[in-house]
């Protein structure tokens, strides 16, 4: 325990009970060893991570549907086609890099 006077009270941190003493406040000091940044970095990750969960789940359905749609031999003689399979595999292995 650490005594402080009344006039440095605003100097001390956490403020306990004050004593019977007229001039002198008793204060527990508290000392923590984990930053608060870390402490919201991590809860930001656990936000992140499910945030980002469906969005993967229907992105990997949809870009699977797409690459068995515009891999087909109708799709393929138009460059468009091509061009949407191309972009579906790019998503496909870009969504998985990002996450």
């Amino acid at each position: 325990m650490y005594t402080c006077p009344k006039e440095e009270s605003p100097v001390c941190y956490f403020l306990s009970f004050s004593s019977f003493q007229e001039n002198t406040t008793t204060v527990a000091l508290t000392t923590t060893t984990e930053d608060p940044k870390s402490e919201l970095f991590r809860k930001g990750i656990v936000i992140v991570r499910w945030f980002f969960l469906p969005i993967v789940v229907v992105g990997t359905v949809t870009n699977i549907l797409n690459m068995i749609v515009f891999s087909k031999k109708q799709m393929r003689c138009l460059s468009t086609g091509n061009f949407l399979l191309v972009l579906a595999i790019a998503d496909f292995i870009m969504m998985y890099f990002q996450v």
